[in-house]
């Protein structure tokens, strides 16, 4: 089994994972051939991002309709607009549960295994910010303290797993990972779709394969 980490930077690139090398990854991850690995601050940093989107939409909207009650004395003008109003507050309160719900039901379909920052890991970064340890570009550069936490994690599961496969496009963490032993580092993830071990592994998958759950 190919174990897998993706950095934030992936998911950012295409947020609903319908490309086809995020829909390639789900046939490899039903399939049993590829193991996810989800590292808390991945997950942290993603949903949050969704989040700030979707609530600048939503203040689009909001802006939106309260240009329309304004742009007309008509009652059914002000109702409309006031209806639209009134959505708009319940999906800003909604918003971060249904970021965290989608990406959390995307998680559990691919099997995806999740690690929590552990003490452990704010130690070693907490070391490495002071020292200025990879992926610190710089001592006490706090830009990459994130980077730093998911490199935690990839550095375990390198040592643990014996083989592991990143997915990043920083540079930064791309360099510290690269500097792994064990380690094979990709800039995106259609390069390592097409990877030959991938090929040969989705072409060993039946086209009739289950995709969803």
């Amino acid at each position: 089994m190919m174990n897998v980490v993706l950095d934030t930077s992936i998911y950012r690139h295409d947020p609903k994972r319908g490309k086809p090398p995020f829909r390639a990854l789900l046939r490899l991850c039903k399939a049993k051939i590829v193991c996810l690995h989800v590292p808390e601050v991945v997950k942290g940093e993603f949903v949050s991002q969704e989040r700030i989107k979707l609530e600048k939409h939503l203040q689009e909207i909001e802006t939106a309709a309260k240009a329309l009650g304004r742009g007309s004395d008509h009652s059914k003008i002000a109702d409309y607009s006031q209806r639209i109003l009134e959505q708009t507050m319940e999906g800003t309160k909604n918003v971060d549960a249904c970021a965290e719900e989608e990406f959390g039901a995307w998680v559990k379909e691919v099997g995806a295994v999740k690690h929590d920052m552990t003490l452990k890991h704010a130690q070693q970064m907490l070391d490495d910010y002071f020292h200025g340890g990879p992926p610190f570009a710089i001592v006490k550069r706090r830009d990459d303290i994130p980077d730093s936490l998911i490199f935690q994690v990839i550095r375990e599961l390198a040592t643990k797993l014996g083989s592991l496969y990143v997915v990043a496009n920083d540079g930064g963490l791309c360099k510290a990972a690269v500097a792994l032993p064990n380690v094979e580092v990709f800039n995106d993830l259609g390069s390592f779709i097409a990877s030959p071990l991938c090929q040969i592994a989705l072409k060993g998958i039946p086209s009739d394969a289950p995709t969803t759950n």
